[in-house]
């Protein structure tokens, strides 16, 4: 256990040094997304806007450095905190195999990946995962708490903070509402059933989702205009507009540029992701994550073991959750590689909180109509019952084959945020070696 210890810290302490290579050691410049970078610049000073309590905040606390050093810093600061919580709370859920821990670290999209690839560390997506670790932790005290006073106490503690995130999350970006709320939410739903002479945690569970949906609509009454985006980029300083946008300075750039798009506009460009053909490089992306992350959850506790077909259906049942829920932001929003990164990563921290699967998710399926579900019935006792079985008895008997497969995958395989128009490869390292071998 000591050597697994050393190794995911080395891991972690690696990716840490290479977030920090392009972020603090050069705080003064700008090495990573000009796109993504402007996003940070989103603030209120041209009136309210969705996205824009990130730079707001920002502002207030950046004093005399200028954006660029205090958006390095900023971004320094998420990666390895959510690196220090992701440890603690591995080291909190006892998990037993290194295998698993492994495969969770080097997940496509996962924590070293975004080191390695320079991508999604600088994303507010970071400030989600760091809230949503710190909910784990509480959930795993209060799960372990020996004292019912401590235990009652936590889980206020809990909502009160669940409620804040859901009020001032979705204003850093609107995506949170569909990546990273369901597993809040899923966590608050299984603390109000260990309470039920406590009917305000469900109540609060439930007033959760409402805000969500409030917000939903704050954001999109406010979502911005080409005015305000023109007017917000211009009141930068000259010399930042023109390191962000040479050719085009005076035109807003990245994240304020689309404050201006319309929401027929988003669609379209998330339409020609499909007639295009790209969406194939996700579809890849999302099925081999999905069959990792089933492999990870059945390795999950002691190696060597024989894996529960019924606890890895209802962990499966939360990760086909959190994907369903996520659904809409892929329809509205092109950037597939960060939904696709956050549902993953959202998914391995309530594994990580979570191993006796006590999570259990809505039953979604009385909202199909009766004469749809009919006819899925047949499929889904089908996955539930017979393939998830058979791949529960796989993992048993070819684990260190499917782990291997999986390793390859993940060394292998690059989850791009999106445009693969732009020369992003999804098998950056693989492929050459193909072109090599049949040219």
């Amino acid at each position: 256990m000591k050597r697994t210890n050393l190794f995911v810290l080395a891991l972690m302490g690696v990716g840490i040094a290479l977030v920090w290579g392009l972020t603090a050691s050069m705080p003064e410049t700008l090495n990573w997304s000009g796109y993504a970078y402007s996003d940070w610049l989103i603030t209120y000073d041209a009136g309210f806007v969705r996205r824009g309590l990130g730079g707001a905040l920002l502002g207030l606390v950046r004093e005399n450095a200028d954006w660029i050093s205090a958006i390095n810093h900023l971004v320094f600061v998420n990666y390895t905190m959510l690196c220090v919580l992701l440890f603690a709370l591995w080291r909190a859920s006892r998990w037993q195999s290194t295998p698993a821990i492994v495969l969770a670290l080097l997940l496509p999209g996962g924590l070293v990946h975004m080191a390695f690839a320079d991508e999604y560390f600088f994303r507010k997506e970071m400030l989600f995962h760091i809230s949503l670790a710190i909910d784990c932790l509480l959930y795993v005290y209060i799960c372990r708490a020996g004292r019912d006073g401590a235990r009652t106490f936590a889980a206020w503690l809990f909502f009160v903070v669940f409620l804040a995130q859901c009020v001032a999350l979705p204003l850093l970006h609107e995506g949170f509402v569909f990546i990273s709320f369901p597993a809040f939410y899923l966590l608050a739903r299984r603390l109000a059933h260990m309470f039920p002479a406590r009917r305000a945690f469900t109540s609060l569970a439930r007033l959760g989702v409402f805000i969500q949906l409030l917000m939903l609509g704050v954001c999109f009454a406010w979502r911005g205009t080409p005015e305000l985006a023109s007017e917000m980029w211009m009141a930068l300083d000259p010399a930042l507009r023109t390191a962000l946008s040479p050719d085009k300075p005076h035109i807003p750039y990245g994240a304020m540029m689309v404050l201006g798009l319309s929401m027929l506009a988003n669609l379209a460009m998330s339409l020609h992701v499909v007639v295009s053909g790209q969406f194939w490089e996700w579809a890849v992306g999302a099925i081999g994550i999905g069959a990792v992350l089933a492999f990870i959850t059945s390795r999950r506790d002691a190696p060597g073991g024989v894996c529960s077909p019924e606890l890895l259906r209802r962990h499966l049942a939360i990760l086909w959750f959190l994907a369903l829920c996520s659904v809409p932001i892929f329809v509205i929003a092109m950037d597939w590689g960060r939904w696709l990164s956050a549902v993953a990563l959202s998914y391995l921290m309530l594994l990580l909180a979570d191993g006796a699967a006590s999570i259990t998710t809505p039953d979604t399926l009385r909202l199909v109509p009766a004469s749809v579900r009919v006819r899925l019935e047949p499929f889904i006792q089908y996955v539930s019952r017979d393939l998830i079985g058979a791949f529960a008895f796989r993992s048993t008997r070819h684990g260190k084959a499917i782990f291997l497969l999986s390793l390859f995958f993940c060394l292998t395989f690059r989850l791009p945020e999106c445009c693969m128009l732009m020369g992003f490869s999804p098998f950056y390292r693989f492929r050459p070696l193909i072109d090599q071998f049949l040219h």
